[in-house]
């Protein structure tokens, strides 16, 4: 269930009763900012969670916008705080008892824009800010979360229009490989390949999930938008590759190497003898090797994977 926090509406029954208590009036949303520095409304927000939860039953909430408390450089009286960030971070941790009291699983999800260690203490899931049909956006963001956060990091919802093709809908998908990935399209509208493309990536994904969320994440070039990422566990090696089209491979068992360059091959490092296989975006075999020497050079376009072992 998702709530905008700190926003409550000019034809809501509640807009009257907190006159006096906002921060600011929002400007073309037809809403006010809520002052977390007076304990009525804290409590009016922790109530109104806690009773949808009891009602409904979620497996979690998004609490969004959390950025827009913001000081409005005035003290009244009623308040039981000056600053409004400690007012936050109360109303925070006031919000996380009484949800985890309900429920010691509950999911409570937040947005990159407000994301930091201070509020990673009262949730534990963080969405990629808003990026649709932005597929480097997403894959950067997501791997800036997983290298800052410990929370289960979520693939900003993935978009992609009617006339895009394979490899460009394989690109928005593979991007977000390292992240709980999110889908935002009517799948009874999808050509065939686009859902065959779906399909392919989120049975790998699910697949391979332990070694994507849980393995030992590294990148490279950070400050060239992370030219090539890899996560590995039990020896086993998913490699993305972005802007670099040399991956060594030679020291794991079992590697997957995904090509989202615009370069279609890639040069894979493995011992003799190691087999090597490529499919394209849509799961179709287009090549077969075993390694004569260390260097192979494999024909995959954008979207497609190698598979070594």
């Amino acid at each position: 269930m998702w709530y905008s926090v700190p926003n409550v509406g000019h034809f809501s029954k509640n807009y009257a009763r907190f006159q006096g208590n906002y921060l600011t009036e929002v400007a073309g949303c037809d809403c006010a900012v809520l002052d977390p520095r007076y304990p009525e409304v804290r409590s009016f927000l922790v109530d109104t969670y806690t009773e949808a939860v009891k009602q409904c039953r979620p497996d979690g909430l998004k609490l969004d916008f959390i950025d827009r408390f913001r000081s409005n450089g005035e003290v009244k009286e009623g308040m039981d705080l000056v600053s409004v960030e400690d007012a936050t971070h109360l109303l925070l941790r006031q919000v996380y008892n009484a949800l985890t009291a309900l429920n010691p699983e509950m999911l409570i999800e937040f947005r990159q824009p407000y994301s930091g260690p201070v509020i990673g203490a009262f949730g534990n899931l963080i969405r990629v800010w808003d990026c649709p049909n932005d597929g480097m956006t997403n894959r950067v963001s997501s791997l800036n979360l997983r290298l800052t956060t410990d929370a289960e990091v979520h693939s900003d919802p993935i978009r992609w229009g009617p006339d895009e093709t394979p490899e460009q809908t394989a690109a928005l998908l593979w991007g977000t490989l390292f992240s709980v990935p999110q889908i935002s399209v009517r799948l009874a509208e999808l050509t065939g390949e686009q859902s065959a493309v779906l399909r392919r990536y989120l049975s790998f994904w699910r697949a391979h999930r332990e070694t994507l969320m849980r393995g030992r994440l590294t990148v490279q070039s950070p400050d060239c938008m992370f030219s090539c990422d890899a996560a590995e566990k039990d020896g086993e090696r998913i490699v993305l590759c972005a802007a670099q089209y040399f991956v060594d491979v030679s020291d794991t068992l079992r590697a997957y190497v995904c090509n989202l360059t615009q370069t279609p091959r890639v040069i894979i490092k493995a011992a003799p003898g190691t087999e090597i296989r490529a499919k394209d975006c849509l799961g179709n075999p287009i090549f077969t090797n075993i390694a004569q020497c260390e260097l192979t050079e494999v024909p995959v376009p954008v979207g497609g994977m190698i598979e070594t072992k």
